[in-house]
């Protein structure tokens, strides 16, 4: 195995597959590590009708984009004009891309209505409305008047701030039309609706879309609302239940919707596939059976950019779940019948189908780094070489998989060996957590893993009670972190030592980040088996979480059960924090000052509190960086953080 660790940077990560009308071009973005400049750079490449690899543009694009029959329309941010965006046209015939206009509005998403119209989701606030009408020339005298208000910042609702956006306050995500032949854009929505999805109808007569709309506090449910382009209205779609919806997707007259109530599992909880019916005044769940959650939240940290997790092809509507530790395709038509598509090893991470029936799908799959892959005949076959070069290179092998029961429940970990490996001969170890809690670890490439087994580690995890893939039952740990999911975890460590004879006891680490830092927090305040700790992106407090997080109003109560005001101690006695007067185990803290979803001060106050009691313990904090660090950060400070935590386990090894 030959994996340094600064390999991500020849990593070519693939998303955003997007295939044309007419089925015969598949456009999808590979991004490029470069370390020179420290950041990232997306390229357009495509399949064409014979499934012929072509690049259609160097790395100066964006994944913000559509496509047509002839070609791609895409967004980039205008560098001169903040707030701005420049939206292009690239032919699939090849050429230099065409400026076809520019938008006083930076744009979240683009789909195409017809040859004039494009339906935009744009962000939206009061300080953008100023500049949009603006020439050039007032727009740089008035943005050096008002530079003086960059020293101030007012917030007047919860979230202000959002963990990979910044700061929020009052800036929604609107729907909007713009006409390319008149030069026009219309407001579908007003200026306090933030559009969280959306699809349009087949006949283009309407356009279907969830929100929140707020002053004060932003909801936790999304409404369903139509709007009618004959009558110009937006209309709530009202039903009995309260349901909060996601994802409404066209099907003939029909919509299928995911929507749940949350009320017997929480925030978390799964969502249920409706059908609203074409006069919108109905809405059935079609499968009440159906306990699945949406999407892959198979982890991983060789990925980059996202695509569509669910699509409708011929009145069924197509979507990816995560069942166990995979992530695959599965089908559901307006009766309810569901289908299983695939049995993959490894993650369907997206896809998109067009109407003469092809998908194509983006996944690592068999241990591979990700590839686009075409779905014939109940499988997946790779249609491109993207990344083969380097999986030669790394020659990573299938990890090994370990049962265990704990509290009658079958679990499933997995266990890779160091590099080299030779029996009878001693080695440290590392527990490897996942965050979340509700996404899963399982058979897909992971390079700091890998790392640390070429490192000379025995790295293992698992999926305890709390993880995704095994129905709301299993998901559902409120009011129970630090107890079950610990128990589960200390199974799996006491498993994994009692089957690998040649792991040394004395010299197992744990680390994770995010729901994983936390448990790295409550571990090493109850227990002492491990030689040292990395904790990373952590909780600590849930009390201060409950003000600070960006998601810390509900989440925080949700998975408690409890609240600041009315079950302080409830809260306390679930924070690691509490329990830092026990620890003894040497702890590396890792946390970034732009993560606004377990932010800094909850690794801040565990440090303290170790170096308070006299505890081995350092914190290293990444500037600009923010909660995806470890995924998506800085390509010198992925590595750096691989290199803090690597050296501090070798050195207490």
């Amino acid at each position: 195995m030959k994996i340094n660790i600064d390999d991500f940077k020849l990593n070519k990560p693939v998303s955003s597959v997007k295939i044309s009308p007419d089925g015969r071009h598949k456009v999808f973005t590979v991004t490029d590590v470069d370390m020179g400049k420290n950041e990232y750079k997306n390229s357009f490449y495509m399949l064409d009708e014979n499934d012929s690899l072509k690049r259609l543009s160097t790395n100066d694009v964006s994944s913000t984009y559509a496509v047509d029959n002839g070609g791609i329309i895409f967004a980039k941010a205008d560098e001169k004009r903040k707030y701005a965006s420049i939206v292009y046209r690239l032919s699939f015939t090849g050429g230099e891309r065409e400026e076809l206009f520019r938008l006083m509005y930076p744009i979240n998403s683009i789909r195409i209505m017809d040859e004039e119209r494009l339906v935009l989701s744009i962000g939206n606030s009061e300080k953008i409305r100023h500049f949009k009408d603006m020439d050039q020339e007032t727009y740089e005298k008035k943005s050096a008047e008002m530079k003086e208000e960059d020293d101030y910042t007012i917030y007047d609702e919860i979230p202000f701030y959002l963990n990979g956006a910044g700061y929020i306050n009052k800036i929604r995500s609107s729907l909007a039309i713009y006409n390319m032949k008149s030069g026009t854009l219309k407001m579908i929505t007003d200026d306090f609706t933030n559009v969280s999805s959306y699809d349009i109808a087949p006949d283009k007569s309407e356009i279907i879309y969830t929100s929140e709309s707020y002053t004060d506090k932003a909801p936790i449910k999304s409404q369903i609302n139509v709007y009618s382009f004959e009558n110009d209205k937006s209309v709530k779609l009202e039903y009995d239940g309260d349901l909060s919806y996601y994802g409404p997707s066209y099907a003939g007259d029909d919509v299928f919707v995911f929507a749940t109530d949350q009320a017997d599992h929480g925030i978390n909880q799964n969502q249920r596939v409706y059908l609203i019916d074409k006069t919108k005044e109905n809405i059935k769940c079609i499968n009440e059976d159906f306990d699945m959650s949406i999407g892959s939240s198979v982890g991983s940290d060789l990925r980059y950019g996202g695509g569509y997790s669910f699509r409708v092809l011929n009145d069924k509507l197509y979507f990816i779940s995560t069942l166990q530790n995979s992530a695959d395709l599965f089908a559901i038509d307006k009766k309810g019948k569901l289908e299983r598509l695939s049995k993959v090893v490894g993650s369907v991470d997206e896809f998109d189908a067009c109407d003469d029936g092809d998908i194509y799908a983006i996944g690592m799959l068999d241990y591979n780094l990700q590839e686009v892959y075409k779905f014939d005949g109940g499988k997946f076959k790779k249609s491109t070489a993207i990344n083969e070069a380097l999986q030669k290179t790394w020659k990573a092998k299938p990890y090994d998989k370990i049962n265990f029961k704990n509290d009658d429940i079958d679990f499933e970990g997995f266990v890779i060996k160091p590099d080299g490996y030779k029996k009878g001969k001693k080695y440290p170890a590392i527990l490897e957590i996942h965050g979340g809690p509700k996404t899963v670890t399982g058979e897909v490439l992971y390079h700091e893993y890998l790392y640390f087994a070429k490192q000379g580690y025995f790295v293992f995890f698992t999926n305890p009670r709390g993880s995704d893939g095994r129905g709301n039952d299993f998901m559902n740990i409120r009011g129970k972190y630090g107890t079950i999911d610990y128990d589960d975890l200390m199974k799996f460590t006491d498993t994994v030592l009692e089957k690998y004879e040649d792991i040394d006891r004395d010299n197992v680490h744990v680390t994770g980040g995010s729901y994983g830092g936390f448990m790295t927090n409550w571990i090493i305040g109850h227990t002492n088996r491990f030689k040292s700790a990395a904790s990373q992106r952590s909780i600590s407090n849930w009390l201060s979480f409950f003000g600070v997080s960006d998601i810390g109003y509900y989440f925080a109560t949700d998975q408690n059960l409890a609240d600041p005001f009315t079950s302080t101690e409830a809260l306390w006695e679930r924070s690691p924090l509490k329990y830092a007067s026990d620890v003894r185990t040497p702890t590396l803290f890792i946390h970034s000052d732009e993560d606004y979803r377990c932010p800094l001060e909850q690794g801040i106050q565990m440090f303290t509190a170790l170096k308070y009691f006299g505890v081995d313990s350092k914190i290293v904090i990444f500037h600009g960086e923010n909660h995806e660090l470890s995924r998506s950060g800085k390509p010198k400070h992925r590595q750096r953080r691989l290199d803090e935590i690597i050296t501090w386990f070798k050195k207490r090894s």
